[in-house]
């Protein structure tokens, strides 16, 4: 079960990376033909994957695969545009790439979790969840953390009885 959730992970993690980086790729051929631009830009292909990167590092152990490829798509253009509307002047893009795609990766842990896969992960992590041991305390804390406003008399939080 645990080099399942590996290979589970370094799949989604891909996904999301590819999922940026061929959006970055059409946008910037759609400009290109609008505009009659002669290149495309490969620092904004290059944020657009950090960016999807960022967005699903902290989800990826908690999602199925196929919600990475929606977390990584717009995001990192998502960020722009607010950097654009605030008014910010930021040359390599690092709000957008850490602080937008940032908090959009912390919210999709909620958004798109999967229960199963929380239950799956942390049993694997500790043999003794529901034991009494101090450890197993700051998992369930942990699990419920993560389970952002799940039901809090379920088994992975409370344990048996």
């Amino acid at each position: 079960m645990a080099h399942a959730a590996v290979g589970r992970i370094c799949t989604t993690i891909c996904l999301a990376a590819a999922s940026g980086g061929v959006t970055q790729a059409i946008l910037s051929g759609l400009v290109q033909m609008a505009s009659r631009h002669a290149h495309y830009n490969t620092n904004e292909l290059a944020n657009a994957v950090v960016a999807s990167l960022v967005a699903v590092t902290g989800c990826c152990a908690f999602i199925s695969p196929p919600w990475a490829i929606p977390i990584g798509f717009f995001i990192y253009h998502t960020g722009c545009f607010i950097e654009y509307c605030l008014g910010l002047h930021d040359g390599a893009r690092v709000f957008p790439v850490h602080a937008v795609c940032g908090l959009w990766g912390l919210l999709c842990v909620g958004v798109f979790r999967n229960t199963c896969l929380v239950r799956e992960l942390y049993e694997n992590l500790c043999y003794c969840l529901n034991s009494d041991l101090p450890s197993s305390v700051m998992i369930r804390a942990e699990c419920h953390t993560i389970q952002m406003g799940g039901d809090v008399h379920s088994p992975l939080v409370t344990g048996p009885g």
